[in-house]
């Protein structure tokens, strides 16, 4: 809808707002790669099956609709790599 059209709707009364119940909300946040719900599943094709990154990216295509790069999933995959060795390297408090 134009902006024109939007005043004259709010100017004629024909579109009222009540600013009362208006909210003014953020943007919402990024919601993170797609290729971050597939996660366990692309390590588990990486590492337990040797499966090359073009490999991965052929069954994300055909099985999950999901378009990425080779580059863009090797990417992604060595940032969960990384995070897990911090995770790992962090001590933990026994009790």
């Amino acid at each position: 809808m134009s902006n024109q059209l939007f005043n004259e709707l709010i100017d004629n009364n024909y579109l009222v707002i009540e600013h009362e119940h208006a909210k003014i909300t953020k943007p919402s946040q990024k919601k993170g790669s797609p290729l971050d719900r597939y996660r366990s599943e692309l390590l588990f094709f990486r590492h337990e099956m040797g499966c090359s990154y073009h490999d991965i990216v052929k069954w994300l295509a055909i099985h999950k609709n999901v378009h990425r790069s080779h580059t863009q999933v090797a990417l992604r995959i060595k940032q969960w790599e990384a995070e897990y060795a911090k995770q790992e390297k962090l001590p933990t408090k026994k009790v």
